[in-house]
């Protein structure tokens, strides 16, 4: 049986911009991720915007937090 991973929660993890950088080129082969939660991660620009250029191409991902 095969298991997906459909929700990400990542609060309050510091991530900042390399750790969602390198979050979201690990996304970008996820196909049954529903919904991503980055609260409280000093996420700056380059983060925000490598984000949402996951956003644009992931049809699975409803929500992100």
């Amino acid at each position: 049986m095969k298991q997906f991973l459909e929700v990400l929660s990542l609060i309050k993890n510091n991530l900042r911009d390399e750790g969602t950088i390198q979050l979201s080129e690990g996304l970008t082969n996820n196909l049954s991720l529903k919904r991503l939660v980055l609260s409280e991660n000093k996420i700056g620009t380059e983060g925000v915007r490598r984000i949402s250029e996951i956003l644009l191409i992931k049809n699975s991902l409803k929500t992100l937090y």
